[in-house]
């Protein structure tokens, strides 16, 4: 999932890791942090300004138009979500006196990728550099609706970026070759 973070700056717990650092393995936080420097460019050529000529309103029917569950998907935490692959989470009944379901993110014990992670994060980090993704946080994390327990998404990782600092196009791109990251983390992980 890639998501804008309308607070533009480090969300999260733990270490902060930029950029620049060597994956050594002594970093116990699967919080990574980057500043903010990088143009965006993807490896099939798709392009975005780092800002947007546009009001933050046309920028919203932008990405509504191509992401209809930009808003819904974490509704109540203040971030605009630009792509998010696999399945789609509930919403709530159209009416007009219907509420949008709001989400809580959750932490992540004990799931199989905690024996890969390091690795893992430290793969996603190469792909966003070389993709020019101008990233801030990478975040592996659970979602449930808020003040229910069961999670509608037990693993999720969550890339935040600078507001309309990443088109549509870039986003599906870094997110599709995530997942790919992600199969394969999973797959070394039961060899």
């Amino acid at each position: 999932m890639l998501y804008y973070d309308h607070n533009s700056k480090f969300r999260g717990g733990g270490d902060r890791i930029d950029s620049s650092s060597s994956p050594d393995g002594t970093v116990a936080s699967p919080t990574i942090y980057s500043p903010t420097t990088a143009t965006l460019f993807s490896s099939t050529s798709l392009t975005a300004p780092k800002i947007m000529s546009v009001s933050e309103e046309d920028h919203l029917s932008l990405v509504l138009a191509k992401y209809p569950a930009a808003i819904t998907d974490f509704y109540g935490s203040g971030m605009l979500c630009v792509y998010k692959t696999g399945p789609a989470w509930p919403v709530a009944a159209q009416g007009p006196h219907s509420q949008k379901i709001k989400r809580a993110a959750r932490p992540i014990y004990d799931h199989g990728i905690a024996l890969t992670w390091l690795k893992t994060a430290w793969d996603i980090v190469a792909l966003l550099e070389s993709l020019q993704v101008d990233w801030n946080t990478i975040d592996p994390l659970a979602y449930a609706n808020k003040g229910q327990a069961e999670l509608i998404c037990d693993f999720v990782i969550s890339i935040s970026v600078n507001p309309r600092s990443l088109a549509y196009e870039a986003a599906v791109v870094a997110a599709n070759a995530v997942d790919v990251i992600l199969e394969v983390s999973k797959n070394s992980r039961y060899k």
